[in-house]
């Protein structure tokens, strides 16, 4: 880019010359500025003249000609109209009150005070960007982000120091927490500069004499981008020098809450005190003892951590999430810092399906592999081979259930199937189809208990259990165990050894489906698990034959496969933040909510409803099933629910001849208006009996004689409150209501 592109990002009210230069607005005073075709500049407002690094020198007096630079380099790479787009993201996240909720919790700071920063958060892994810098005419020059995996901020430009800094100045990870700091401690606190970054001021005598105070997560970084070699250059200039760890001081609290305590703000500057001057620790012993602290565990059939989704193939190597890379066991622990949990060494090709050359399809054709096509591709295979009859909403569930067999480490808990059928109703075939298509499909039946953990914890497998009640005959004690033990994330089974063997822990989380004649009969697995009934066909209902062997349908499977490990590697980000945006509180069409452990059942299905169809349709019939499913025992208050609810929508089509009279935060219904309703003709036409049928629903219902302005008299009319919620709307709302209006009096 020519250099006089650069003062684009500088001047308001820009022309070109005749000698094809430029002039504007000076930003150093009341004035003009002419810009040579050169890009060497002079002020009429000031009488300063120079070239475009004496320009940028009057904007950065206190940086360096090495920082000025880089300034020049990274300007004239970075176009404005990119820089621009950083302005329309802050102002989208501002209004999108889902993400800032998200972001809010995340990062356990403030909405307002992130709606202040000048930052946006993506969906994509958590990624938080902050303006830092901005040019005199408003575009950004400098935008950080990091992640809540990876705190250290990485920049677009070159870092700036402030013009001046408190006598105390804190050195932080990112911007967000250097601004939260300072909001709380009324202190100077910045990023600290990584090694590359030194030559761009003389720190030295820009903290001459100051107390400086690093705060910080871990040493998760490399020594160039710790703030050890920052501490080397200042430590001879500078009054003191401290460094404490977050978890040091707060014990484990969250530091962002517990820094807003006036008596720990205090305690930040008595603890800086007590470690000051302590020697820095050399480089090589640094990096002998990086990550040392904060490693995670990783499972090798499927995994996530530090921000990527991962899935073990049958080579021994592990394949990380976009962008695509391969690496041995020993690299992804050094790379990541990450302690993978794998079988030995020469049963890892049992333990996983994925092969290198799937790896290399997908990443060949990943333009041409959505998620919507997978779903779609998935649910036409079952329906032409598998007859759900009365349930056939039942085939979305399985759908999703299989698709999101590929990603289930990412929710604390995936719930179970169980397939509950008369004898020839296809609960086999239904059973092969899972095992063919989900994450590494195991299909068993009559499989001890041993077997069934070892098989678990060295797979991960999607366990597809066949002949159920015959699987857990004399056994049906472990076997339960072991499954209620392997609903969620956390449950583990303590495998007892024999002499002289030590004891192991066995993971046993992973998604699991049974299929059987009768129902579960334990509590507390079919609690754990959602009902799949199927029917069996008639001959005159033509279904295709399930043949694993044949072409077409391999070419099915492979394309089906594909398209679920391509969610994993390249689609884990947006997973993630509909799960974090998920509600409190999951509302069902009828009103009634679900919680505690039906919640846990539904959210991964609630969450990949809306990841295959944003539009919320698949959404809602996924909640009707749920509320089938998980409430059976409220099936008769969901049926008033709907009869009401149909009633409202009839209304709601004319309301302009609806009869109704407002009083306060009621609505009253002459009895006529309810004559030719499906709700009066449950109980004969008896109004009474409707009456008391309706109060069931509020307490507040009541009836007595009110005016109707529209029929011109009082008539006897039953009277609901308006803020009554049918069917997650209220009564105002469904029919446009608002409050008690003059109108509604008689006139005298």
């Amino acid at each position: 880019m020519n250099k006089i592109e650069l003062y684009y990002k500088y001047l308001n009210n820009i022309t070109e010359t005749n000698r094809q230069g430029l002039k504007g607005d000076s930003p150093f005073g009341q004035g003009e500025i002419i810009i040579s075709k050169s890009g060497d500049f002079k002020c009429k407002a000031t009488g300063k003249y120079g070239s475009v690094i004496d320009f940028l020198k009057g904007f950065n007096q206190q940086m360096t000609q090495t920082g000025l630079m880089k300034v020049l380099t990274s300007e004239l790479i970075l176009t404005k109209p990119h820089l621009e787009s950083m302005l329309r993201f802050v102002d989208s996240f501002k209004k999108d009150a889902a993400r800032l909720k998200v972001a809010g919790e995340k990062l356990e700071l403030p909405k307002e005070f992130l709606k202040s920063a000048q930052g946006y958060m993506s969906t994509r892994d958590f990624e938080y960007s902050m303006i830092d810098h901005y040019s005199p005419s408003g575009i950004p020059l400098t935008v950080s982000s990091f992640t809540l995996y990876k705190s250290l901020s990485r920049s677009i430009g070159v870092p700036r120091m402030p013009r001046k800094t408190s006598e105390t100045v804190f050195f932080v990870e990112n911007s967000l927490m250097a601004k939260w700091i300072s909001k709380q401690l009324k202190l100077s606190s910045i990023p600290w500069p990584k090694e590359e970054d030194l030559l761009n001021y003389e720190y030295e005598r820009l903290l001459k004499e100051k107390n400086v105070i690093v705060l910080y997560e871990d040493f998760n970084f490399s020594y160039s981008d710790s703030f050890f070699p920052f501490l080397e250059a200042i430590q001879d200039s500078v009054k003191s020098i401290s460094a404490l760890k977050y978890r040091d001081l707060t014990q484990g609290t969250s530091f962002v809450k517990w820094i807003r305590d006036p008596i720990n703000k205090a305690k930040v500057l008595i603890k800086a005190q007590d470690c000051a001057d302590k020697p820095l620790i050399p480089k090589d012993m640094y990096q002998k003892s990086i990550f040392s602290s904060t490693k995670e565990e990783l499972t090798f059939a499927q995994g996530y951590s530090r921000g990527f989704f991962f899935y073990g193939m049958n080579d021994g190597n592990i394949v990380q999430s976009h962008p695509l890379d391969i690496h041995s066991v020993d690299s992804i622990e050094r790379k990541f810092n990450v302690n993978v949990v794998a079988p030995a060494e020469e049963n890892r090709a049992r333990s996983a399906k994925l092969s290198p050359s799937t790896i290399l399809n997908i990443s060949e054709s990943i333009a041409n592999i959505s998620p919507v096509t997978t779903y779609a591709t998935l649910r036409k295979f079952i329906s032409d081979r598998i007859y759900f009859g009365d349930n056939e909403q039942d085939i979305e569930l399985v759908t999703l259930w299989i698709l999101g067999s590929y990603v289930y480490q990412l929710f604390n808990a995936y719930p179970y199937l169980h397939i509950q059928g008369l004898a020839g109703s296809g609960k086999t075939t239904l059973l092969e189809i899972i095992e063919s298509t989900s994450f590494n499909g195991a299909l068993a039946s009559r499989i001890t208990s041993a077997r069934m953990m070892k098989e678990i914890n060295d797979t991960k497998c999607t366990l597809c259990l066949d002949e159920f009640e015959k699987s857990t005959g004399s056994q049906s004690a472990s076997t339960t165990q072991i499954l209620n033990a392997g609903y969620k994330k956390s449950g583990r089974y303590l495998k007892m050894m024999g002499d002289g063997e030590k004891d192991q822990f066995l993971d046993l989380y992973s998604p699991k489906v049974y299929a059987s004649i009768s129902a579960i009969k334990t509590d507390s697995l079919a609690s754990r698990t959602l009902p799949i009934r199927q029917q069996k066909a008639s001959p005159s209902i033509a279904l295709k034959p399930w043949d694993p062997e044949d072409r077409t349908t391999r070419q099915q499977l492979t394309s089906i496969i594909e398209g679920g490990y391509a969610i994993g590697l390249y689609h884990h980000h947006y997973l993630q933040y509909l799960i974090a945006t998920m509600p409190n509180k999951t509302l069902l069409p009828s009103g009634l909510s679900i919680e505690g452990r039906q919640k846990e059942l539904a959210l991964p299905i609630l969450v990949l409803a809306n990841f295959f169809d944003p539009s919320g349709s698949l959404e809602a019939t996924i909640k009707n099933l749920l509320e089938a499913k998980l409430l059976p025992a409220n099936q008769d208050s969901i049926k008033k629910i709907k009869m009401l609810t149909n009633t409202l929508k009839e209304w709601s089509t004319d309301l302009e001849n609806l009869p109704h009279a407002l009083d306060k935060e009621m609505v009253w219904i002459p009895n006529q208006v309810w004559n030719n309703t499906a709700i009066l003709s449950e109980f004969d036409s008896k109004k009474v009996s409707l009456y008391n049928w309706i109060k069931t629903f509020h307490s507040d219902v009541t009836i007595e004689s009110k005016w109707i302005p529209k029929l011109g008299k009082s008539k006897s009319s039953i009277g609901i409150p308006l803020a009554l919620n049918i069917n997650n709307k209220e009564i105002r709302s469904w029919l446009e209501l608002l409050s008690f209006s003059e109108e509604n009096k008689p006139k005298t």
